[in-house]
């Protein structure tokens, strides 16, 4: 029977797999878009393993709602549900919610 597999601890590895989930949190957000701007518009929304997982009108206050989560299971996204990607500078539907920045995984 072969041993189970171990994941790196190393700091890139781990950022690696983070930057990875993020970006299939925010992929499943792109598909989901079209029903949530008929259930939740203006909200914005966590989305952890494919699905809403929570949503509020702030997204401070549901960041600190999904908090623990994240740091038990990694990156969840919070995502604006609005029509476009970009709306005006400082109004960006996509807030990402991450224990690990990218300048800290120097390649």
């Amino acid at each position: 029977m072969a041993a189970p597999k171990t994941l790196s601890r190393d700091p890139k590895a781990v950022a690696r797999r983070q930057m990875r989930k993020l970006d299939l949190e925010l992929r499943a957000f792109e598909r989901l878009r079209p029903e949530l701007l008929k259930t939740h518009p203006g909200l914005f929304v966590a989305i952890h393993h494919g699905a809403v997982l929570a949503a509020d009108a702030d997204d401070f206050r549901l960041a600190a709602q999904v908090e623990d989560l994240a740091r038990r299971e990694g990156p969840i996204a919070i995502c604006r549900v609005c029509e476009h990607e970009r709306v005006e500078e400082g109004d960006e539907p996509f807030v990402h919610f991450d224990s690990v920045y990218p300048e800290e995984v120097a390649e």
